[in-house]
């Protein structure tokens, strides 16, 4: 499975996978990451699903790489399933799991599917309030992006660079220029400094 390092050798990587007389989930598991650093995103389900058919259980640390796929093909319907998947097996009390539902609802334009999931997680990080930041300024709900980004400070979740960086490019994406402007001096208050994310963010 070493070949799953170099993105050329994928295809090779698999042929081998395939005659793998008993195939476990750690062999799975290499071989799904692979293809999805590599941007594979319809392999990545295939192989979930082929994993599933013979009996496997995908974890949680497979799980976020397989809702980043039907983020990426916009596919719901198979992401739906895999949330049912991680409430069978509860998986998704897990915040990395349950990040990756935020995002794959939210990407794949169910924004109140995202929200409300959210609202449902028994423990959210700064990924978390950063992830449901984003999605409502995608969205074009700046305000209501920045009242969760404030409600976020109020209640002891302190945002990072990323956060930061979602906040004001909506902003700007959204016309409101002067406004994600400001938005920098106010990061720059926080301690933290602006990064080059920072300002393609406003002039993008």
């Amino acid at each position: 499975m070493l070949y799953s390092r170099n993105e050329s050798s994928l295809n090779d990587a698999r042929k081998l996978f395939y005659e793998i007389p008993e195939r476990s989930i750690p062999a799975y598991a290499v071989l799904i990451m692979s293809f999805s650093r590599a941007k594979r995103w319809e392999d990545v389900i295939s192989l979930v699903v082929l994993m599933i058919h013979q009996g496997l259980q995908p974890d949680k640390f497979l799980i976020p790489s397989v809702l980043k796929a039907c983020s990426a093909l916009e596919n719901l319907n198979f992401g739906r399933m895999v949330h049912g998947y991680t409430l069978r097996s509860k998986l998704e009390l897990d915040v990395f799991v349950g990040n990756a539902l935020i995002d794959m609802y939210a990407n794949c334009g169910d924004l109140a599917c995202s929200r409300t999931f959210f609202d449902l997680m028994p423990e959210q990080d700064v990924v978390s309030w950063t992830a449901m930041v984003s999605a409502y300024m995608d969205f074009g709900y700046i305000d209501e992006g920045k009242k969760l980004f404030h409600t976020m400070q109020l209640i002891g979740v302190k945002p990072d660079v990323i956060s930061w960086n979602a906040l004001v490019s909506g902003f700007a994406f959204n016309g409101e220029i002067d406004e994600a402007l400001r938005l920098l001096d106010e990061m720059r208050e926080t301690g933290l400094r602006p990064g080059v994310s920072s300002w393609n963010g406003v002039i993008s």
